[in-house]
């Protein structure tokens, strides 16, 4: 955290303690069952045990604490301590759920850590089904958190039918221990094994922070899904986010070879060259040269005004040198100059349209002009109807003009389209809020995926309205939870 960051943080706890009662009541417990979570989630029992004694000592019938002592009594081989720890739990909160996840739980004596560890050894030597069948044995068919877990759900990941199940068990830890990277890391290196969810894990692993214990093999997994997409198109905005933390020669080799291909294959559509001076122009123009290309085409267009190729050239040089308008003025006399073409121009024609109306919206934004930013950005909207910059270029113009309760449908539309998008759902939340719909925004923050709570754990705005939110239903203990998170 930076120096800004840490003064914001500082703020919003200064803030939040002056509004809120009863403070220094709870949170002790609230830390300690905290603490508590964590070490369970990283399998380190006995340091959580600890913690649990510890809230008892103040609270004796504290449901999570007698439960977490249940848990740690039982796999450690205590049974009878295991029991009288969940009478007591009965007696507090006789429906908990984890009464029946205690009675469920399989022992885990010296015995069978001796045969968890030969099932390590034959996952090594990849006899993956021999080493689940003894995992299955000791752990049953839901292992416990910690380290044991990762390995039973990566063991299973790799056996002829249990990915599906595996990468099922391993998200399911890692939403219920949010802040225990080693699960996130799992999960992300499990998903990106498949081609169909290779995305998908890329944004896991892109999500855990570079400090944290598990960056460095975050990154090691990242960058071997890189490999595995190689030039593929669609691996370039990841290419390109990767080597802007890291840089990397072979990886920088793929993203140019992937642009060069990208680019030849769009001006492979423009219309058919027609001389010299357009086959140099559109050389230079894959090269990334646009100062030749343009040159050529210049030159080309000298000789032949009506060159439907040249204007296209001329088009792609004003597309890539973002004047949209004269990139609109080339593309129209294209088509109008070879008429058979027009199918092949119009979809850059489009291009040009849409980010000149995004352009012009951004710019009536940043005026405070929202109302006519609104307009610019419908418009975009119309040639591109799931581009998600233009529906948060929308969203944002409605947030700005006062229609907090439209911009819920628009963010929500961006959050089904890229469910990893932390800022849409951010910005959900907020005019859920800001349009009254408490119970809106309470749904949203629960179905929140775990990847994105964690990105957004770090985004001062995002904790400052949650603070709003949980002190507008009275929601002291959430606001404290919020206070802490804003000083790690």
């Amino acid at each position: 955290m930076n120096g800004r960051q840490r003064g914001l943080s500082l703020v919003l706890v200064l803030v939040v303690l002056a509004a809120v009662s009863g403070f220094a009541a709870s949170t002790a417990t609230d830390l300690l069952l905290a603490k508590a979570r964590s070490l369970e989630g990283r399998g380190l029992m006995d340091l959580a045990a600890q913690s649990w004694q510890q809230v008892l000592m103040s609270d004796p019938n504290q449901p999570e604490a007698l439960a977490g002592l249940a848990r740690w009594a039982k796999q450690n081989g205590h049974a009878e301590e295991a029991n009288q720890y969940l009478a007591r739990l009965r007696k507090v909160s006789p429906q908990d759920p984890a009464i029946a996840n205690v009675e469920a739980m399989k022992v885990t004596g010296p015995k069978q850590r001796a045969r968890l560890e030969e099932a390590g050894r034959l996952a090594q030597s990849h006899q993956y089904e021999a080493s689940l069948a003894i995992y299955r044995e000791v752990l049953g068919d839901e292992p416990p958190p910690g380290s044991w877990a990762i390995a039973y759900y990566e063991t299973e990941a790799a056996t002829p039918d249990g990915y599906e199940h595996a990468v099922a068990g391993i998200k399911k830890m890692s939403e219920r221990f949010p802040s225990d990277q080693q699960y996130r890391l799992s999960l992300g290196r499990l998903l990106t094994y498949r081609p169909e969810t290779r995305a998908e894990g890329i944004r896991v692993l892109t999500a855990i922070p570079a400090n944290s214990a598990a960056g460095d093999a975050a990154r090691k997994a990242w960058r071997q899904a890189l490999v595995w997409n190689a030039t593929s198109p669609s691996n370039q905005p990841s290419l390109r986010e990767y080597l802007a933390r890291y840089p990397d020669a072979e990886l920088q080799s793929y993203l140019s070879k992937s642009m060069s291909a990208s680019t030849a294959a769009e001006t492979a559509n423009a219309a058919p060259l027609q001389g010299v001076e357009e086959k140099r122009g559109y050389d230079a123009l894959n090269a990334g040269n646009l100062a030749v290309a343009e040159a050529n085409f210049q030159e080309a267009l000298k000789r032949n005004p009506k060159s439907g190729s040249a204007l296209s050239g001329m088009g792609f040089v004003r597309l890539k040198q973002e004047d949209f308008n004269g990139a609109i003025e080339y593309f129209e006399k294209a088509k109008a100059a070879s008429p058979a073409d027009a199918a092949k121009i119009a979809p850059y024609l489009v291009t040009a349209h849409f980010w000149n109306m995004m352009r012009a919206g951004n710019t009536a934004l940043a005026a405070n002009q929202p109302e006519l930013a609104k307009g610019y950005f419908q418009q975009a909207m119309k040639l591109r109807p799931e581009n998600l910059e233009a529906l948060q270029g929308y969203g944002g113009a409605l947030m700005a003009s006062g229609d907090p309760a439209t911009a819920v449908t628009i963010f929500r539309r961006m959050t089904e389209l890229a469910p990893a998008n932390a800022s849409a759902r951010r910005e959900m939340v907020k005019a859920q809020y800001e349009s009254g719909d408490l119970s809106g925004a309470n749904d949203t923050l629960a179905r929140l995926p775990s990847g994105v709570k964690s990105e957004l754990s770090k985004d001062i705005d995002y904790l400052a309205l949650l603070v709003s939110i949980y002190g507008a239903q009275g929601g002291d203990s959430e606001v404290q939870d919020v206070v802490q998170e804003a000083l790690l």
